[in-house]
């Protein structure tokens, strides 16, 4: 049997003798024991120093150097980040009176190329971004916007000016070697959010005009038209601080997502504390007060016509229309107002709370449209309470929409999809269980032959009856009018012809609406007179309030069945309210998406 052996470790220190070097007879008694066997010997160090462990006391104690008291010293410590930070901060700040000037000349360009002109050479004839050099002799950008184009300018205007915006602003970071910060790219995401990153290489027009770099416009084009502001009216009020004109103008035949991007824009507005304001000079719908009252007015007046840019959102006065939603309302308008670490609903809830706001300020009908509707919704309200029933509502969007899935992308949703989720909506939210009693099914569309379809009438349970929101204007289909019969006058052989009848068949369609502003199909370019434009024009406003009627009446329901592919859906979800939304009393079925303002996500 082994004879078990010493295992202790001896280690030769020589922190308590006064002398350098180990004691010779300390030296040869551990190599006698090293030899035996009996311990492990490791030799003494030359300099005396302790070993480098951290796990022996005397390692940590006789640690010595300055950097070692500096980091025992909060005061040392503090003071030589102070003075390190210091250096840093004037460094940044001397920094471009040490670097070499860049030479260039005034830069102009617009989305398709970039072209110089030397210096003192006039101002390009067209709305355009340009690159100038400012009294520190410094790259710095703006918009010019020539004061022949007046306001609003045309809708590829405006996407031009933004796309130039961005290629601009790239110039002056290669001019000045220094990235911008207007899109967080020198900076971490946490720190800054780009949507609201100030861009230091952009110089407001007000001060552009002040350097003489830009003219000033002319005492007659001093504020810009907008709604609730004639001419003249605001020539007592000084021009507002900041401001956000919303352009009541797309490219689209539809009303619902101009009054999403509408509403959306105001809460925006008075977010960020701008004056707001509203153009309809062009809107295909007509005036803004033929549907709503006047918007809250501001306590100053509008700005003129080449100080409200496009781009970028640092610009004092703003213009959102159709064609500046990508830059006003895009990516960096998501990243800053989504929670991103939310789920559903909570996701998009504080863009929701925007678009909310700008319907409880905004939505107010105009004349005998809003005493109705208060009429209608107490009238509705009294007959749900007697009853004990729940108030469903439907809309069902057909024409030239077509859902998300990929199933029905270029067809329609099943009714069976709409019909059973609002019979789960009526029994989940019934007061009384029990009852079977039929109650009317609020169903809203732009197919007006939808109502007396016997395919979405057999998919309904029986205690569930088709109603419409409202009878005060309602669309009409071939059916319901009296068919065009030939004219002849009496003893005369001569017929003349009448165009026949047309109506919403389907559902809206942009070509149907956009053809009522052209007259009938055998009417001549010279019978579009004065009088048919007006004729054209109560057309659309028909349309147009039959519109917010319906969706006014669906939104005041209890539960609500709609497909979000239609701004219709997403309107309602805004007039119900944010508790009804959370609680599954507004249902998508359309993709199974929750609600969010163009549908996206």
């Amino acid at each position: 049997m082994r004879d078990r052996r010493n295992t202790n470790l001896s280690i030769s220190s020589t922190g308590s003798f006064a002398s350098a070097h180990t004691s010779p007879v300390v030296a040869d008694h551990a190599q006698d024991s090293a030899e035996k066997g009996r311990f492990l010997w490791i030799p003494a160090r030359e300099d005396a120093d302790p070993l480098p462990s951290p796990l022996l006391k005397h390692a940590r104690e006789n640690r010595h150097g300055f950097f070692d008291n500096w980091q025992k010293t909060p005061r040392w410590r503090t003071l030589v980040m102070l003075f390190v930070l210091a250096i840093v901060l004037i460094g940044y700040t001397l920094a471009p009176l040490f670097t070499t000037d860049v030479q260039f000349d005034a830069v102009f360009a617009n989305a398709d190329k970039q072209f110089d002109l030397v210096n003192g050479a006039p101002l390009p004839d067209q709305p355009t971004a340009l690159i100038f050099q400012d009294q520190h002799g410094q790259p710095r950008w703006t918009v010019s916007i020539p004061p022949s184009f007046g306001f609003p300018l045309a809708h590829h205007e405006y996407s031009q000016i933004c796309s130039a915006s961005e290629g601009v602003r790239k110039s002056v970071e290669t001019m000045t070697g220094r990235p911008s910060r207007i899109q967080g790219h020198s900076r971490p995401h946490f720190w800054k959010r780009p949507y609201y990153a100030a861009d230091r290489t952009f110089m407001p027009v007000d001060e552009a005009e002040a350097l003489n770099l830009l003219p000033a416009m002319p005492d007659e084009q001093k504020h810009i038209s907008v709604v609730g502001y004639t001419d003249g009216s605001s020539s007592d009020l000084a021009v507002c601080q900041s401001s956000l004109t919303f352009v009541m103008e797309t490219n689209e035949a539809g009303f619902g997502n101009t009054l999403l991007a509408l509403w959306l824009s105001y809460g925006v507005a008075k977010k960020e504390g701008r004056a707001f304001f509203i153009d309809d000079s062009n809107w295909s719908y007509g005036r803004y007060t033929t549907y709503f009252k006047q918007p809250p007015q501001s306590a100053c007046a509008p700005p003129p016509a080449n100080r409200v840019l496009p781009c970028p959102h640092s610009a004092r006065h703003l213009v959102v229309s159709a064609a500046t939603l990508p830059w006003t309302f895009g990516s960096a308008f998501k990243a800053e107002y989504q929670q991103s670490l939310k789920h559903g609903f909570k996701k998009n809830r504080r863009i929701y709370d925007l678009v909310r706001k700008g319907y409880e300020d905004l939505f107010k009908l105009q004349g005998e449209d809003g005493s109705f509707l208060a009429h209608k919704l107490t009238v509705m309200r009294a007959a749900a309470s007697a009853s004990r029933t729940p108030l469903i509502g439907m809309h069902i969007r057909h024409g030239d929409l077509h859902p998300f899935e990929v199933e029905y992308s270029h067809d329609y949703l099943p009714f069976e999809r709409y019909t059973s989720a609002a019979s789960e909506l009526f029994a989940s939210f019934s007061p009384n269980k029990s009852s079977l009693e039929p109650t009317a099914l609020l169903l809203a569309s732009d197919d007006p032959d939808i109502l007396s379809s016997h395919d979405l009438i057999n998919t309904l349970p029986s205690h569930l009856t088709v109603s419409r929101p409202q009878e005060r204007i309602v669309l009409a289909s071939k059916k319901t009018l009296e068919p065009a019969k030939p004219i002849r006058k009496p003893g005369s052989a001569y017929v003349k012809h009448v165009d026949e009848n047309s109506g919403w068949e389907g559902g809206f369609f942009a070509s149907l609406f956009y053809s009522l502003g052209k007259g009938h199909p055998s009417a001549s370019d010279k019978e579009m007179g004065d009088e048919m434009q007006k004729a054209v024009l109560k057309l659309r406003e028909l349309v147009g309030r039959a519109y917010l009627l319906d969706l006014a009446v669906v939104g005041h329901a209890d539960a609500v069945v709609c497909a979000s592919s239609s701004a219709a859906c997403r309107i309602i979800g805004v007039m119900m309210g944010a508790d009804k939304v959370y609680k599954g009393q507004w249902k998508n079925v359309d993709d199974k998406r929750v609600w969010s303002w163009d549908g996206k996500d």
